[in-house]
């Protein structure tokens, strides 16, 4: 399930950005940068404070449902969305590129997922830590790519 969400969101998203890319890329241009800091950015500060909660180490089985996978889906692919922007100015074979971005996506996620889930149980809560530092970085380094 965590791999088709990461496949599916880093196939669909270049793609809408391919169709959109001409009509709204002055106005999303100016901005993708900032959601997709402020959303991995808050998404990673909530996993650090949750991995920092001593009553939630002991108890608490951290749960994928649909709603996290979609936010987590959306928050790493919005760079996939400014390159369908790119796309729309190239001639590139759409489907083929966003079939291979959503495959290969897919089969890395899956593998991470499984090494994740055997060595997460390991280290517990610095998983977790680590993955909120993890998100900040992305998010950080989308703005800084963007503001350069």
């Amino acid at each position: 399930m965590v791999a088709g969400f990461f496949g599916a969101f880093q196939f669909g998203m270049p793609l809408v950005g391919w169709v959109i890319g001409s009509v709204f890329e002055p106005i999303v241009a100016s901005v993708d940068h900032w959601f997709a800091f402020v959303l991995l950015c808050s998404i990673g500060i909530h996993m650090i404070f949750e991995a920092a909660k001593p009553e939630r180490r002991q108890h608490h089985v951290p749960s994928l449902n649909i709603r996290v996978l979609s936010i987590l889906a959306v928050a790493t692919s919005i760079d996939a969305l400014v390159a369908g922007f790119g796309f729309a100015f190239m001639r590139v074979a759409i489907l083929q590129t966003v079939a291979t971005i959503g495959v290969v996506t897919f089969v890395l996620s899956a593998i991470g997922y499984y090494i994740g889930d055997s060595v997460g149980s390991f280290f517990k809560d610095k998983v977790r830590f680590l993955g909120g530092v993890i998100l900040i970085g992305i998010g950080v380094k989308i703005l800084i790519e963007h503001l350069s």
